[in-house]
């Protein structure tokens, strides 16, 4: 990509300059003989990208050094940056479909502050985020979101049916969208998630994102996983520096310590629900991990919220 002349995209010059943002559709069909490619390139904007359907090889170039190239695929959400050049190519005979809504820096700026999001983890961030989103609740709704801020746009640009989409507008879609690409990574702050070998971020995410996996525990993650036990093991501690049995106990202890502050159900049966066989292994997986043995962890859940006191008479 840096032999190549790479061309910059400028928000004035994409015509829209009553709306408050950019939205588009992009579909490459099994039809075409040729390759589709586009080109590197960067902009004075931001992007947010969504894969409703198909593959696809997608390169993006933050900086100097920084260097990210993953398959794209269903359910792939992507951020990206003014100055984040990037490009897609679909060989020939691929499909590939995807959505894009565009939008310029100031309305970006005025949300993530409104939003309380820290700028190091998305306008400076060595590389921007992304996330696949496994859950079919989760690709139904980013798709939704898009969808909604695609027609209102294109029904403004082609048909003149009602107003410019506004800023307004803007922020709903945004708050709809971004917090899938937070949430991935709140939900694994305990483990890095790797975003290389993709094969294995998406065997990471595929298990979290479900408690009926990691329930089952090691037998699904690597089932999920596609390839033996010795790579899946080998790769994860490369990744991570977790054995998977240790990559299963955090995702059972966080799930563990969710239900205990949300739930009614009692210790042994969250033990169960979680995949541990012996209350006596949970119990000391979980001193270790939080500190706190389950019931008291439980305990300084309900006294974070108001003092309670007993008053006799």
């Amino acid at each position: 990509m840096a032999s190549e002349t790479v061309r910059r995209l400028r928000w004035n010059s994409l015509g829209c300059d009553s709306a408050a943002f950019h939205a588009a559709l992009f579909a490459v069909e099994p039809g075409q003989s040729q390759a589709f490619r586009i080109a590197p390139h960067n902009h004075d904007f931001f992007e947010m990208l969504y894969v409703m359907t198909g593959t696809g090889q997608h390169m993006v170039t933050a900086g100097a050094e920084a260097c990210r190239d993953t398959p794209l695929m269903s359910g792939d959400l992507l951020f990206l940056r003014p100055d984040d050049c990037h490009s897609i190519y679909v060989p020939s005979g691929g499909r590939l479909h995807w959505m894009n809504i565009a939008f310029p820096q100031p309305a970006w700026e005025g949300f993530r502050q409104a939003a309380g999001l820290t700028e190091g983890d998305w306008d400076s961030a060595r590389m921007p985020p992304a996330a696949n989103l496994i859950g079919r609740d989760e690709k139904s709704a980013c798709r939704v979101a898009f969808e909604d801020a695609l027609g209102a746009f294109q029904r403004w640009r082609i048909t003149g049916d009602g107003s410019a989409p506004s800023r307004l507008h803007l922020c709903r879609f945004l708050s709809e969208v971004a917090p899938f690409l937070t949430e991935t990574s709140a939900q694994h702050e305990d483990m890095t998630v790797p975003l290389e070998p993709p094969w294995l971020r998406r065997t990471c995410l595929a298990f979290a994102s479900s408690p009926a996996y990691i329930a089952e525990g090691l037998p699904r993650l690597t089932a999920l996983s596609g390839v033996t036990y010795t790579h899946l093991a080998r790769s994860l501690k490369s990744a991570t520096g977790r054995t998977p049995t240790q990559y299963v106990n955090d995702q059972r202890l966080a799930r563990a310590a969710l239900l205990l502050t949300t739930s009614p159900l009692t210790i042994i049966d969250i033990a169960g629900e979680c995949g541990f066989a012996q209350l006596s292994y949970f119990y000391r997986q979980f001193q270790h991990r939080f500190g706190l043995p389950p019931h008291a962890y439980r305990q300084a859940a309900r006294r974070s919220v108001a003092p309670h006191s007993t008053v006799s008479g």
